[in-house]
């Protein structure tokens, strides 16, 4: 992001103020503003260049955890199981293969889809049938990552100031939610999460 793109973004989220490191006003994402600067020019020791920043965010933004695998990092992304045909089966040892897999037949000329956040917290089945690794990244994260929101079904975390103090050890929690669209065009919400040990409380 430019500095420009930076105040217009923060402006549209209505990102007023942070306390102790956490949003108190506004939407996410909160931590788009210095992930270059905190990850590649603080911790990584990188030189500061347009070719630096531009290898950068390719490949943060493509990459699928540490691996570039370009016939999987070219997909699109999308959670609706109507569209969703494939699952990655990732190598656990270095040298090993990694497996894309159709999940149905796909017809000729039919988009090819992957999940670049597949099995989150409100993922389309709560079962989480074959699934073997789970992310956390919700549709705010997607944008701060890859830069689009992600279609409908959306998984949302929002951080609630408890209590607003001036003491460093804050009060906080989250306000999870998911949203989905009927066909007809209803919106879904559905409040809590599928990864709670409450069942009762928090799965949608």
């Amino acid at each position: 992001w430019t500095a420009n793109g930076k105040k217009l973004l923060r402006f549209v989220l209505g990102q007023k103020r942070f306390k102790g490191g956490h949003m108190q006003e506004g939407l996410p994402p909160n931590n788009f503003q210095k992930r270059y600067e905190d990850v590649w020019l603080d911790d990584c020791e990188g030189e500061d260049t347009p070719l630096a920043r531009a290898a950068y965010y390719q490949f943060t933004s493509r990459d699928e955890d540490t691996l570039m695998v370009p016939f999987y990092d070219m997909c699109n992304h999308s959670n609706d199981p109507k569209k969703l045909n494939t699952i990655s089966a990732k190598p656990r040892r270095k040298g090993k293969p990694f497996i894309l897999r159709a999940t149905r037949d796909i017809a000729p000329g039919e988009q090819i889809f992957i999940s670049y956040n597949r099995c989150n917290r409100c993922w389309f089945d709560p079962d989480y049938t074959d699934c073997t690794s789970w992310s956390h990244y919700g549709t705010s994260e997607i944008f701060d990552v890859f830069g689009f929101v992600e279609d409908f079904p959306q998984t949302w975390s929002l951080p609630m100031i408890l209590e607003d103090d001036d003491d460093e050890d804050e009060d906080w929690d989250r306000l999870t939610f998911c949203l989905d669209r009927e066909d007809d065009g209803t919106l879904w919400v559905t409040f809590g999460d599928n990864y709670s040990e409450d069942y009762e409380d928090d799965v949608p």
